[in-house]
């Protein structure tokens, strides 16, 4: 008998084959087994056929394995099922190869693509995403100077028509008005249960609410704004407090959108300064080629060869032909213009253009040919090989009965159970005492919404206290989930001890929690009756490829307990 992949299902060979191959990174930080700097870990553990594995691919493969695909052995037991992977690959991809499915022009076409967004990515990766550093004093000014440091708490009244609104406007003089007004007369149901309160929010929250920019900066607490439309509707905005929001709180996202717009101006300007120096220039025979395509009729079509070879751009060692621009978007799985010869353009200066000009400049650096892009198109092609031979040996040649789903559906009734949908207002404070004094305030008639701005759960003052959360989640909300799930609706609960201090809530709304019909999870069933199977095959595969290659593997078995169980996380 042959054990299974460290009890890896097909899926999980190949998720670890993808997983050990290097990340994006630039090429100095991709190490591969023969770079110099790996030197002292160039240990073989074993080869097959003329194929060395070191002791460093192994460690990738251990350090890139989620928790349940870890091998359940401890000890050179573990080292061995961990190698035994990296073996079986090898075999997989060998019997690929004797099958010629190497040699099919689909599957050479989409490897030579996949190489060569690789290497566009590496290279793009050097010259423009290393290049770029965003302090955090840049970050704070931008803090300030976006008013990302103002947050308001606003109270919203929605209603029908202008009219309606400039009536209620006269009868507002204070925010309990308003509150009034707005739980009597809101469309807005969610804050008109709350007197219209949207909690805390800054300039980006309250445009998306609708509030121009320059309506939420000038709002005071308590000043009451303008009639304001929102689409078919108007709405009044009252100011009832304004704080100081922490720069901690914004820095992750003010960094992203800096980062983005960066990296947008400098591979612009890579782009430009590589058609320049190039001499990148239009091609009047592609662009006819194009301009006689009809989008309505055919989005990507098939043109003839020398239709397709038209140059549509010409540079100093390459061109774009009309094919290569229609397949760039196919493969992008962007729609191409045609017919109209300033559309293509436009097009081409989004994707075919950039991507050839660095696939070129990436070239004539060395880039195809670092240790490390060869490692990496090793590795890529070892896994599509795995995944054509699976194709061609399993693919659809499985018939899932409608017996056989009635029977998993009987005896794995439990596991199509819904997850309970449980809705709370929620209080949580880290201190004990502070939690009983709230719940003294909230049993002498304050409500958790009132409340809100003292809650130490993330999101809890701006949502009001209000929370979402499932039954399958007590990695995130620990001991809460089980409270919440034996509380009663509407009855006010806590403090209790939870994960990140203590909680008080009322359980608002449940729902879920039911196992559907069979109808309703058939397929589900049948496609997990259908990877089942799928498993059981490529065992067997594996299994029999095993046996009839023995005689191409070696194990080094003194150096096996050279790999290291524990090894660093990949770089990502």
């Amino acid at each position: 008998m042959y054990r299974t992949i460290v009890s890896m299902p097909y899926w999980a060979l190949s998720w670890a084959l993808s997983a050990c191959t290097p990340q994006d990174q630039p090429p100095a930080a991709i190490q591969p087994p023969s770079a110099p700097e790996q030197a002292v870990r160039q240990i073989a553990v074993a080869q097959v056929g003329s194929d060395s594995i070191f002791a460093v691919e192994v460690e990738r493969l251990i350090a890139s394995l989620g928790p349940g695909l870890k091998s359940k052995e401890s000890g050179d037991a573990a080292r061995r099922d961990y190698l035994q992977s990296l073996i079986d690959q090898k075999l997989l991809a060998h019997a690929a190869r004797t099958r010629g499915l190497d040699t099919v022009l689909t599957f050479k076409n989409k490897l030579a693509w996949k190489f060569r967004e690789k290497v566009i990515n590496t290279y793009q990766s050097v010259k423009v995403s290393a290049q770029i550093e965003i302090s955090d004093e840049e970050l704070e000014e931008l803090f300030v100077a976006g008013d990302f440091q103002r947050e308001k708490r606003l109270l919203r009244l929605l209603v029908n028509t202008r009219d309606e609104a400039v009536k209620l406007r006269q009868q507002i003089a204070t925010a309990d008005d308003f509150a009034a007004l707005a739980r009597a007369y809101s469309l807005d149901l969610q804050s008109a249960e709350h007197g219209g309160d949207l909690g805390y929010v800054n300039r980006v929250g309250a445009a998306n609410h609708g509030i121009p920019v320059q309506v939420f900066a000038s709002l005071e607490p308590g000043s009451l704004s303008e009639i304001l439309p929102l689409s078919k509707n108007y709405q009044l905005i009252f100011c009832t407090a304004e704080r100081r929001a922490d720069f901690a709180q914004y820095r992750q996202d003010l960094y992203k959108n800096v980062w983005k717009e960066r990296f947008v101006a400098e591979h612009q300007a890579l782009i430009e300064e590589l058609a320049a120096s190039l001499n990148l220039r239009l091609h009047s025979a592609g662009l006819a080629v194009l301009m006689a395509q009809d989008p309505a009729v055919e989005p990507y079509p098939t043109l003839a060869p020398k239709e397709g070879a038209a140059p549509l751009f010409i540079f100093d060692g390459g061109r774009i032909t009309a094919t290569h621009y229609i397949e760039s978007f196919r493969r992008s799985r962007q729609v191409p213009a045609l017919g109209d010869s300033l559309q293509i353009i436009r097009a081409a200066w989004k994707l075919p253009i950039p991507k050839s000009l660095v696939w070129h400049a990436a070239k004539e650096a060395g880039y195809t040919e670092s240790p490390a892009m060869r490692y990496w198109k090793q590795r890529k092609t070892e896994e599509m090989l795995i995944l054509a031979l699976r194709q061609s040996e399993i693919g659809d040649k499985i018939t899932i009965t409608d017996a056989a789903v009635s029977q998993y559906y009987q005896d794995h009734r439990e596991q199509f159970r819904t997850p309970v949908e449980l809705w709370l207002d929620e209080l949580l404070v880290d201190d004990h005492n502070q939690a009983k004094a709230l719940r003294q305030r909230l049993d002498s008639g304050e409500t958790i919404a009132d409340l809100a701005s003292l809650s130490q759960r993330h999101g809890g003052p701006e949502g009001r206290g209000k929370i979402h959360l499932h039954s399958y989640q007590k990695a995130i909300y620990g001991a809460l989930v089980d409270h919440a799930m034996a509380a009663e609706i509407g009855v006010l609960v806590g403090p209790v001890a939870v994960t990140g201090g203590y909680s008080i809530f009322r359980l608002k709304e449940r729902s879920g929690g039911e196992i559907p019909p069979l109808k309703a999870v058939h397929k589900r069933i049948a496609a997990i009756l259908r990877v089942i199977e799928q498993e059981r095959r490529f065992n067997e595969l594996v299994a029999h490829y095993r046996e009839e290659y023995a005689d191409q593997v070696r194990i080094f078995a003194e150096a096996i307990p050279q790999i290291q169980l524990d090894p660093p996380a990949p770089s990502s």
